[in-house]
């Protein structure tokens, strides 16, 4: 008796309810494609999402590759913004140790280690001071201050700490000898906020 075969056609793939069809394809983004709002599955309208996911579609030619000529749909997501990468690359280095005058990877103070996260996160290099730093940011209000931002602490009017604000009052720091990279809750109210990005 002869094997069945079917008959694969394009009522076929229209009737498939999510055709993707990504794997190792890069695609380029035409002016005045449109972008949605992408909100995860579960979670309700009515939840604040801290940053949207951006969306990006475009028609699969034949030059995937995939011999496809179907009018499906294939999606991007747009690049983290650089906020999220320098809070993400400070929590990559949570537990590395405080040592006085390091700036890592294997060990940081407080301005060596904003120093080399921002570096490494976003190409933006600081200097290695804390003072330094908020000589160069540009000075905010603290109601304007936002993750990705820096947090100098003052005495006096000098500046003595400098840790990456991550939102929510908290801040990713170097705090001092003994201790070693943490998130924290910001824990004086001498303080003042400044943006390099």
């Amino acid at each position: 008796m002869p094997a069945r075969t079917s008959r694969f056609t394009w009522r076929t793939v229209a009737a498939l309810p999510a055709l993707v069809l990504t794997v190792g394809v890069a695609f380029a983004v035409p002016a005045g494609t449109a972008q949605a709002s992408v909100r995860p599955t579960g979670v309700s309208a009515g939840v604040a999402l801290a940053a949207p996911s951006v969306v990006r579609s475009e028609p699969v030619s034949s030059r995937t590759g995939l011999g496809v000529l179907a009018p499906a749909r294939a999606a991007r997501v747009a690049a983290p913004s650089r906020a999220v990468l320098v809070v993400g690359m400070a929590a990559s280095l949570s537990g590395r140790p405080y040592v006085y005058g390091a700036a890592g990877p294997g060990a940081f103070d407080c301005s060596g280690f904003t120093r080399y996260v921002f570096s490494r996160a976003v190409g933006r290099v600081l200097p290695h001071n804390a003072a330094a730093q908020y000589a160069l940011s540009h000075k905010i209000a603290k109601s304007a201050i936002r993750p990705g931002d820096l947090v100098f602490f003052v005495s006096n009017g000098y500046v003595y700490h400098v840790g990456i604000y991550a939102g929510h009052g908290l801040i990713w720091h170097a705090p001092y000898p003994g201790d070693h990279v943490r998130l924290a809750r910001i824990f004086t109210s001498s303080w003042v906020a400044g943006r390099v990005l």
